[in-house]
């Protein structure tokens, strides 16, 4: 993925820096903004609980949570990753995983999902990469 494409959107975006452990936002959680990630460490987690479509599976068949039914981190996402945007992708109602800071802080860069969208209508190149980027780390975590 050529991350030079997002320079732009990037300036357009508020700074933002939260705590270790602190969830940026939780699974459940409605979608309002998308993030891209400027210092520090987050793990993804999943948490079938919370989760109406609880019996997720990945094609192998094998279940995405631990065998003991707990959260389970999907993925961990460093500099020069974006994160919030598939619900909008995908046009879900609700977050599907929780998102947390796992190292002494994170710099984030936030916008609204309705400039994000507005944007990406207007640059449909931006749009190609920013939705091949999230089907990639998603076919990571398969």
């Amino acid at each position: 993925v050529d991350y030079s494409q997002y320079e732009s959107l990037i300036k357009e975006m508020a700074p933002l820096e939260v705590s270790h452990g602190e969830a940026i936002f939780q699974q459940g959680d409605p979608p309002e903004q998308v993030y891209f990630v400027s210092e520090g460490q987050l793990e993804c987690e999943y948490d079938p609980k919370l989760d109406s479509r609880a019996k997720k599976r990945r094609p192998s068949g094998e279940a995405v949570v631990g065998r003991d039914g707990k959260p389970r981190v999907v993925a961990t996402l460093g500099p020069g990753d974006h994160f919030g945007e598939t619900a909008m992708l995908e046009a879900r109602k609700a977050r599907n995983l929780t998102v947390r800071c796992v190292t002494a802080s994170c710099v984030l860069r936030a916008m609204s999902m309705a400039r994000f969208s507005e944007i990406l209508r207007q640059r449909p190149e931006l749009h190609f990469t920013v939705q091949r980027a999230a089907q990639m780390r998603t076919n990571q975590r398969i």
